[in-house]
């Protein structure tokens, strides 16, 4: 099949997961056309992920000082180079178009009659799971994840089944447990206050921080800034031993099947996030915080990771399941991807 994939490049996550799914599909002989969007296309250039792709600016969320700001983020949606990037988009020979929450690709697949798939963690919020009970009443914030991709299928990805037909998260197979370094911690905080964590940070000497922004700058007394280097950060990552970090949802669940105790800020106002943080917290999968403060530190510090998620190669079954062509039954690949899911106490 010759299969069109649109990436939402907003978030890192979006990129990883579909990476994966992309590299599983190519191996089963299957065309694949990217586009992303949702980022300066600029940007994107940067991170060499594609040897060849489309890059759009999209849509996206404008967030400040750790907090949606809903009227710059309206602000900067231009609707009409939206209309016209889906609408000039050349589709020969296309034969399915998958999105991961990237709005363009699924309306090139409506206007053009191609079944389109969403895969994504989005998609989860479209079945009964676990969420505040704001965002459960918040009817609104369901019918925009319907309609900012207008999808056939939707396969949703979450750290726990819930008993809905949903799949668990798909991370890279390659990420192992390197030996850990005692009292390490990776900080992955984009929208914070970084000068004001540094004065909390500097409280607790006998740990060594890495938080990972825009720019690597010197080591001050424990604390390492790092540019963001992929490569760097999976290091880090399988080295430490926690992660403090936004309540998104791949690096989480990266986190939860290494084992490494995790601290989560959800940002405000971003409902994705609030409810990642709840499960997270309901499940004893991690802890959560609204502010890093010296008290929520010190506990989160002196504990330990109790849990141990050996998440399966998700990528190679979602693919398996569209190289056979019956996207209106995902029950089997529900029921055989939790089956291989194993769940320890530590």
């Amino acid at each position: 099949m010759k299969v069109l994939y649109g990436i939402q490049a907003t978030g890192n996550g979006h990129i990883t997961r579909s990476t994966e799914i992309i590299k599983e599909l190519e191996k089963l002989g299957h065309s694949i056309k990217v586009i992303l969007s949702g980022r300066d296309p600029k940007e994107i250039k940067k991170l060499k992920l594609f040897k060849e792709y489309d890059a759009y600016k999209g849509i996206t969320f404008v967030i400040k000082k750790g907090k949606v700001d809903y009227l710059k983020t309206l602000s900067n949606i231009d609707l009409i180079q939206t209309y016209k990037d889906f609408k000039k988009y050349d589709i020969k020979e296309i034969d399915l178009v998958i999105t991961d929450f990237e709005p363009i690709s699924s309306r090139i697949a409506k206007k053009n009659k191609i079944p389109c798939i969403g895969i994504g963690h989005q998609y989860s919020f479209l079945h009964k799971i676990p969420v505040p009970k704001l965002i459960k009443k918040d009817y609104l914030n369901k019918i925009f994840i319907k309609k900012f991709t207008k999808i056939d299928y939707n396969i949703g990805l979450h750290f726990h089944h819930f008993n809905q037909p949903i799949l668990p998260p798909i991370i890279k197979q390659e990420i192992t447990n390197k030996k850990i370094a005692k009292n390490k911690i990776l900080i992955y905080l984009q929208h914070e206050d970084n000068e004001k964590l540094k004065k909390l940070l500097k409280k607790f000497k006998k740990y060594e921080f890495n938080i990972y922004g825009k720019k690597e700058k010197k080591k001050k007394i424990n604390i390492k800034e790092r540019g963001f280097s992929r490569k760097n950060f999976l290091k880090d990552l399988e080295e430490c031993e926690g992660v403090i970090c936004n309540a998104g949802f791949e690096l989480p669940a990266e986190v939860l099947k290494l084992g490494k105790k995790l601290l989560v800020k959800p940002i405000r106002g971003h409902t994705e996030q609030e409810a990642n943080a709840m499960s997270l917290e309901s499940l004893a999968y991690g802890k959560s915080t609204k502010e890093i403060d010296e008290k929520i530190l010190s506990e989160w510090l002196n504990t330990k990771s109790k849990i141990k998620i050996d998440y399966p190669n998700v990528a190679k079954e979602i693919a398996k399941w569209i190289d056979g062509g019956n996207f209106e039954d995902i029950s089997q690949l529900v029921k055989k991807t939790w089956k291989k899911t194993k769940v320890s106490q530590q």
